[in-house]
């Protein structure tokens, strides 16, 4: 687990003393990771703008409300090194953007996540993932666990509720997932791309050249079934997708093929879509009125529950 570089945010409410300023204060957890550190971390604390949130090395254990696993995107495409912090980040920014308010938050950065090693959600990051969400439930038998993911993050998720990796006790404890920008798979990627980026007449070079450039993201496995192995998925757990219209990297297209799958499969499907061009793929966590469709998904679910420990 140490190599995961897990970082556990459990909100805590301070009421009326509680200072509002909201402040930068990511610079010591990146710290501790970078220097690889992380145990100094236990038992800190961040300031957010309505809540201090105390800091843990390991995964939480004992808890009774919502756990939320950050399946981070890829981290690292211009050079070999890891970046450690990067997991931490995103679930700091979700929240300190509001999108997480009462339940507890786990991050981690897979060692995997550098150009030479990425996996794009395969079996490599399924290991991973499936590790992470069994031991959770293990620890934590009565908490509802929501995975969230962006673009190959998502990927990692579907593929591995999809899978035979997770435990039993993990398949019932998973209730809802937030998928952001969900890609279906490396080579459904590097079409869309293609298309996006390159002239009509060179559309065919991208899927050629990018396999090269990510070893890693060859799977062992056709990746054409992918859509077809969501009849696998547990059927109770429901979806909240976000998605950009104008995104290069997974388009309308490809997203509302997974909504479609879902969907036929009799899974609850929440679906936002903003039109913001301002925002760029991998970043609608920004968007404000994403983040209260989050919430408002939250609620009818009955989730982001205070996770007390028991």
């Amino acid at each position: 687990m140490d190599s995961l570089h897990i970082v556990t945010f459990t909100p805590q409410s301070h009421g009326q003393e509680l200072d509002v300023s909201d402040k930068d204060s990511f610079e010591p957890i990146a710290v501790a990771l970078k220097s690889g550190k992380r145990t100094q971390l236990n038992g800190t604390s961040v300031q957010m703008p309505n809540k201090n949130v105390v800091l843990s090395s390991s995964l939480p254990e004992g808890q009774t409300g919502t756990i939320y696993l950050n399946v981070p995107a890829l981290i690292c495409s211009n050079d070999k090194r890891v970046y450690p912090e990067r997991g931490a980040y995103e679930m700091y920014r979700l929240f300190k953007s509001g999108v997480v308010e009462q339940g507890v938050g786990v991050s981690y950065c897979p060692p995997n996540h550098r150009r030479d090693t990425f996996n794009f959600g395969q079996e490599d990051d399924q290991r991973m993932i499936s590790m992470l969400i069994n031991e959770i439930a293990k620890k934590n038998p009565t908490a509802k666990i929501v995975p969230m993911g962006i673009c190959a993050g998502a990927t990692g998720i579907m593929n591995t509720l999809a899978g035979s990796e997770l435990s039993p006790q993990a398949q019932q404890n998973i209730d809802a997932v937030i998928l952001q920008s969900p890609a279906i798979s490396s080579d459904q990627v590097w079409q869309d791309m293609g298309s996006s980026y390159l002239p009509y007449g060179l559309k065919w070079l991208f899927p050629v050249i990018a396999p090269f450039y990510f070893a890693k993201c060859k799977a062992s496995k056709p990746q054409k079934d992918v859509l077809d192995s969501y009849k696998n998925i547990p059927p109770h757990i429901s979806f909240m997708i976000g998605k950009l219209a104008q995104d290069w990297v997974t388009p309308t297209a490809s997203v509302r093929a997974v909504e479609e799958t879902l969907i036929t499969n009799n899974h609850a499907v929440t679906v936002f879509e903003s039109s913001d061009v301002s925002i760029k793929h991998g970043f609608l966590a920004r968007n404000k009125e994403y983040q209260v469709r989050i919430k408002q998904f939250l609620v009818q679910r009955k989730l982001d529950h205070a996770a007390a420990s028991s």
